[in-house]
């Protein structure tokens, strides 16, 4: 037996977490990351859609006992389609424009891997809808990230599709994301994409203890922070790239309620 969760049902009892059972549960827009089997569907990039701007993206993510095991995202106005399943890779489809007919199918990364650091980088980034208590630290770090006596990357990028960002670290199009106050639907499939493309999701806050900068270790979906980094030419060099970006952050993303 499989379930359906929309949006318009969010106020309903029947979606509180304690009468979520072990069936397959499709969820659209709000879910809790602890069911223990849960297809995520999202559209992305809702401002660039009403604007205009063709990054916009539908993802859907499924999850076993809450971590992705398979991501989708497709942007319908350019015909991308981005997949993964755990174990097997992540690859890029380009999609005629009718999205019928596959034209050409790639496995990514699709650039030759690179050495990894901050001043050759370009960054992906995101505003979010939190313009309060943590705008100061994204615009601070943003400054230190960009400027001659910090990070002195190469250049910035906001897609404002966390998911498109997440295909573009996967492509190694750009270096690094560092996304805030992503809900686990907008980062789920974009998540197992990474991973499956060599890359490594880290903390996007630099770890409060020293020993966790020795060993880097996955955060939890839930934690609407993340930093995700494309793969590097070793397992050693994405850590250091991890580290060196945390040292430019200024101050601590909080999302708690």
């Amino acid at each position: 037996m499989s379930r359906f969760i929309g949006e318009e049902s969010a106020g309903e009892e029947s979606v509180h977490e304690e009468h979520i059972d072990d069936s397959f549960t499709w969820v659209v827009d709000p879910i809790d990351g602890n069911w223990r089997i849960t297809f995520i569907l999202n559209l992305q990039g809702t401002t660039n859609f009403v604007h205009g701007i063709p990054d916009v993206s539908i993802s859907i993510g499924f999850m076993i006992v809450a971590r992705p095991v398979v991501g989708v995202v497709l942007n319908p106005f350019t015909a991308h389609l981005y997949t993964a399943i755990r174990g097997a890779g992540s690859y890029e489809t380009i999609l005629s424009p009718d999205l019928t007919k596959v034209i050409e199918r790639h496995k990514l990364p699709l650039f030759p891997i690179t050495r990894l650091s901050l001043d050759t980088s370009v960054i992906g980034l995101n505003v979010g809808y939190d313009r309060t208590k943590n705008l100061g630290v994204k615009t601070r770090t943003w400054h230190r990230l960009l400027s001659a006596r910090g990070g002195m990357v190469r250049g910035i990028r906001i897609f404002q599709s966390t998911a498109l960002e997440m295909c573009a670290v996967a492509r190694g199009s750009i270096d690094a994301f560092w996304g805030g106050g992503s809900s686990i639907w907008d980062i789920c499939a974009g998540w197992i994409i990474v991973n499956e493309s060599g890359g490594m999701i880290a903390d996007g806050n630099r770890p409060a203890h020293p020993d966790q900068l020795e060993k880097i270790e996955e955060p939890s979906l839930k934690g609407k922070l993340l930093l995700a980094v494309r793969q590097g030419q070793t397992k050693e060099q994405m850590d250091s790239f991890a580290r060196e970006f945390w040292g430019m952050i200024e101050g601590r993303l909080d999302y708690s309620e």
